[in-house]
Protein backbone atom coordinates (compact mmCIF):
# COMPACT_ATOMS: atom_id res chain seq x y z
CA UNK A 1 0.00 0.00 0.00
CA UNK A 2 1.11 3.16 -1.15
CA UNK A 3 -1.48 6.11 -0.61
CA UNK A 4 -4.42 6.31 2.03
CA UNK A 5 -7.21 8.59 2.40
CA UNK A 6 -9.86 8.76 4.63
CA UNK A 7 -13.29 9.68 3.95
CA UNK A 8 -14.66 13.03 5.45
CA UNK A 9 -17.74 11.22 7.22
CA UNK A 10 -15.24 8.73 8.61
CA UNK A 11 -16.95 5.81 6.88
CA UNK A 12 -14.55 4.91 4.33
CA UNK A 13 -10.84 4.21 3.17
CA UNK A 14 -9.21 4.50 0.13
CA UNK A 15 -6.23 3.26 -0.53
CA UNK A 16 -3.59 2.84 -3.39
CA UNK A 17 -0.84 0.20 -4.12
CA UNK A 18 1.75 -0.41 -6.27
CA UNK A 19 0.14 -3.70 -7.74
CA UNK A 20 -2.30 -0.60 -9.64
CA UNK A 21 -5.13 -1.49 -7.57
CA UNK A 22 -7.19 1.14 -5.86
CA UNK A 23 -9.91 -0.17 -3.78
CA UNK A 24 -12.24 1.35 -1.31
CA UNK A 25 -12.57 -0.27 2.55
CA UNK A 26 -15.14 -0.05 4.80
CA UNK A 27 -13.63 1.05 7.78
CA UNK A 28 -15.46 -0.13 10.57
CA UNK A 29 -15.45 -3.63 8.98
CA UNK A 30 -12.36 -4.16 7.20
CA UNK A 31 -14.52 -4.86 3.94
CA UNK A 32 -12.98 -4.19 0.46
CA UNK A 33 -16.43 -2.93 -1.16
CA UNK A 34 -14.57 -2.13 -4.70
CA UNK A 35 -11.27 -3.49 -6.17
CA UNK A 36 -10.63 -1.11 -9.09
CA UNK A 37 -8.19 -2.28 -11.42
CA UNK A 38 -7.88 0.53 -14.42
CA UNK A 39 -4.48 1.86 -13.71
CA UNK A 40 -1.74 0.17 -15.74
CA UNK A 41 0.91 1.56 -13.17
CA UNK A 42 2.01 1.92 -9.57
CA UNK A 43 -0.66 4.34 -7.34
CA UNK A 44 1.07 7.27 -5.84
CA UNK A 45 -1.69 9.48 -4.20
CA UNK A 46 -5.02 9.22 -3.36
CA UNK A 47 -7.43 12.10 -2.21
CA UNK A 48 -11.59 12.40 -1.28
CA UNK A 49 -13.57 15.42 -2.47
CA UNK A 50 -14.95 16.82 1.00
CA UNK A 51 -18.36 16.29 0.03
CA UNK A 52 -17.55 12.12 -0.31
CA UNK A 53 -18.76 12.27 -3.70
CA UNK A 54 -15.68 11.15 -5.59
CA UNK A 55 -12.22 10.46 -5.04
CA UNK A 56 -9.02 10.97 -7.09
CA UNK A 57 -5.80 8.60 -7.99
CA UNK A 58 -2.20 9.72 -8.95
CA UNK A 59 -0.08 7.12 -10.71
CA UNK A 60 3.25 6.49 -12.03
CA UNK A 61 1.03 5.84 -15.52
CA UNK A 62 1.47 9.20 -16.48
CA UNK A 63 -2.60 9.91 -15.70
CA UNK A 64 -4.64 11.23 -12.90
CA UNK A 65 -8.21 8.77 -12.25
CA UNK A 66 -11.58 10.48 -10.74
CA UNK A 67 -14.07 7.74 -9.49
CA UNK A 68 -17.60 7.60 -7.92
CA UNK A 69 -17.06 6.56 -3.75
CA UNK A 70 -19.86 4.82 -3.29
CA UNK A 71 -19.97 3.01 -6.54
CA UNK A 72 -16.06 2.64 -7.62
CA UNK A 73 -17.28 3.98 -11.30
CA UNK A 74 -15.04 5.56 -13.05
CA UNK A 75 -15.82 9.12 -14.07
CA UNK A 76 -12.80 10.67 -15.81
CA UNK A 77 -9.29 9.82 -17.05
CA UNK A 78 -6.97 12.81 -16.74
CA UNK A 79 -4.73 12.91 -18.70
CA UNK A 80 -1.34 15.53 -19.97
CA UNK A 81 1.20 14.76 -17.67
CA UNK A 82 4.34 13.49 -18.88
CA UNK A 83 5.53 11.69 -16.10
CA UNK A 84 4.28 9.75 -13.20
CA UNK A 85 1.60 11.94 -11.23
CA UNK A 86 3.01 11.96 -7.32
CA UNK A 87 0.14 14.42 -5.99
CA UNK A 88 -3.25 14.89 -6.07
CA UNK A 89 -5.29 17.34 -3.85
CA UNK A 90 -9.19 18.43 -4.26
CA UNK A 91 -10.36 21.99 -2.90
CA UNK A 92 -12.42 22.43 0.01
CA UNK A 93 -15.22 23.37 -2.61
CA UNK A 94 -15.13 20.13 -4.45
CA UNK A 95 -14.77 21.95 -7.95
CA UNK A 96 -11.47 21.72 -8.57
CA UNK A 97 -8.31 19.22 -8.34
CA UNK A 98 -4.68 19.96 -8.58
CA UNK A 99 -2.00 17.44 -9.81
CA UNK A 100 1.37 17.39 -9.54
CA UNK A 101 4.05 15.09 -11.35
CA UNK A 102 7.50 13.89 -11.74
CA UNK A 103 7.20 15.84 -15.06
CA UNK A 104 7.91 19.01 -13.34
CA UNK A 105 4.09 20.51 -13.75
CA UNK A 106 0.81 21.33 -11.83
CA UNK A 107 -2.30 20.85 -13.67
CA UNK A 108 -5.60 22.74 -12.51
CA UNK A 109 -8.73 20.49 -13.31
CA UNK A 110 -12.60 20.86 -13.14
CA UNK A 111 -13.53 18.12 -10.99
CA UNK A 112 -17.09 17.92 -12.27
CA UNK A 113 -15.85 17.73 -16.03
CA UNK A 114 -12.66 16.70 -16.03
CA UNK A 115 -11.66 19.74 -18.67
CA UNK A 116 -8.03 20.78 -17.63
CA UNK A 117 -8.31 24.41 -16.34
CA UNK A 118 -4.43 25.37 -16.22
CA UNK A 119 -0.99 24.02 -16.20
CA UNK A 120 2.01 25.29 -14.40
CA UNK A 121 5.08 24.13 -16.64
CA UNK A 122 7.51 26.43 -15.40
CA UNK A 123 8.24 24.20 -12.20
CA UNK A 124 12.13 23.58 -12.25
CA UNK A 125 11.61 20.72 -9.99
CA UNK A 126 9.97 16.84 -10.05
CA UNK A 127 6.54 17.62 -7.96
CA UNK A 128 6.38 15.44 -5.11
CA UNK A 129 3.45 16.84 -2.69
CA UNK A 130 0.60 18.73 -3.40
CA UNK A 131 -1.42 20.45 -0.10
CA UNK A 132 -4.61 23.28 -0.76
CA UNK A 133 -5.57 25.21 2.22
CA UNK A 134 -9.22 26.08 2.94
CA UNK A 135 -9.18 30.03 1.72
CA UNK A 136 -6.79 29.60 -1.88
CA UNK A 137 -4.78 32.73 -2.44
CA UNK A 138 -3.66 32.77 -6.31
CA UNK A 139 -0.17 32.88 -5.33
CA UNK A 140 2.65 30.37 -7.58
CA UNK A 141 6.21 29.54 -6.31
CA UNK A 142 9.21 28.20 -7.00
CA UNK A 143 11.80 26.44 -6.15
CA UNK A 144 15.43 27.51 -6.75
CA UNK A 145 18.62 25.79 -7.12
CA UNK A 146 21.74 26.83 -4.39
CA UNK A 147 19.97 28.90 -2.10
Amino acid sequence: MRAIAVSHDGQQVVSGSFDTTVKVWQLATGEALHTLEEHSRGIFDVAITPSDRYFASGSWDETVKVWRLDSGELVHTLSGHTGSVRSVAIAPDNRLLVSGSFDETIRLWDLETGKELYALEEYAEPVYAIALARMVVPWWGQAAKGL
